[in-house]
């Protein structure tokens, strides 16, 4: 059961740090590009949904250099467990702004089968990174070894390295696209399937990526305005095989010039208790 509850924990930090454009903070803490100005000329029209997505998640990294980027989490996963499904449901807010370097999530988390029904949050100021944790306020300073702590867990899903076994794109009602991709898994190099286990936590474990498929709507200025990744995966440890079934979907809200970031409430600053970044560690192997 603690490795089934590793697992859940594990896909938590997949929905908080791999949304296909990176609402990640290994992105946030990494990028060292200067801003540039957004093209204000017309988009084209794709010609194919994986085209339409690799340009969409293109200019999603750009304006992550020029504005603050806000992400609604809404996720539900199923694990069976001798043959009795655990459902999680995750729902969160996250908004970066790499302008200033200050970052911000809100998020909660139930697992009813397993009791747990939690509250959580992290911001970062550019100066330290605070983890709300059992009650508690950590900060951590934003040097190398936490940034590499945090950016362990993150992953990403590369449009440029993915192959459709299939494809829909249709024009929606907003204006934009609404599309879908079946993806290849024969076409996901072993660089990529070793990082998936490793935001999974199961890279000792014999995993079988089963199904993947991402749709979701670009809007008329060629970004995306919500996406959903849907993955069933099965993991064999000790013999026993778990299956996972996921869907996470995602909206994003481009904010306005001088937006400003706020505090999560859970966070309290003034009482944060300093840490290092074993503590990071801890708030996964709690499980």
């Amino acid at each position: 059961m603690k490795k089934i509850t590793v697992m859940i924990m594990a896909a938590i930090i997949i929905c908080m740090t791999s949304a296909c454009d990176g609402l990640s903070l290994k992105t946030f803490i990494d990028n060292e590009s200067s801003p540039s100005e957004q093209s204000s000329s017309e988009v084209a029209a794709p010609t194919s949904a994986l085209e339409a997505c690799k340009e969409a998640d293109r200019k999603m990294e750009e304006l992550y250099k020029t504005h603050a980027v806000e992400l609604v989490l809404d996720a539900n996963m199923n694990v069976s467990v001798s043959g009795q499904s655990q459902s999680v449901t995750i729902s969160g807010t996250g908004v970066m702004n790499e302008i200033n370097n200050i970052a911000s999530m809100n998020m909660a988390v139930n697992m009813p089968a397993l009791g747990v029904s939690m509250n959580t949050a992290w911001y970062c100021d550019g100066i330290s990174y605070y983890t709300w944790l059992a009650g508690k306020t950590y900060r951590l300073p934003l040097d190398e070894t936490t940034k590499s702590e945090i950016s362990s867990a993150d992953g990403d899903l590369d449009y440029e390295n993915l192959v459709a076994e299939s494809e829909t794109l249709n024009k929606a009602e907003n204006g934009g696209y609404d599309y879908t991709i079946v993806v290849s898994l024969g076409s996901l190099s072993q660089d990529a399937k070793n990082s998936m286990l490793k935001i999974f936590n199961l890279e000792n474990s014999d995993v079988n990526i089963k199904t993947m498929t991402i749709s979701g709507n670009i809007g008329t200025d060629g970004i995306f305005a919500s996406e959903c990744i849907a993955m069933s995966v099965e993991s064999t440890t000790e013999g026993v095989t778990t299956p996972m079934d996921m869907n996470m979907n995602f909206k994003y809200d481009i904010k306005d010039e001088g937006y400003q970031i706020t505090v999560p409430e859970l966070i309290d600053i003034e009482n944060a208790i300093d840490s290092d970044s074993s503590i990071l560690g801890e708030a996964t192997q709690a499980a």
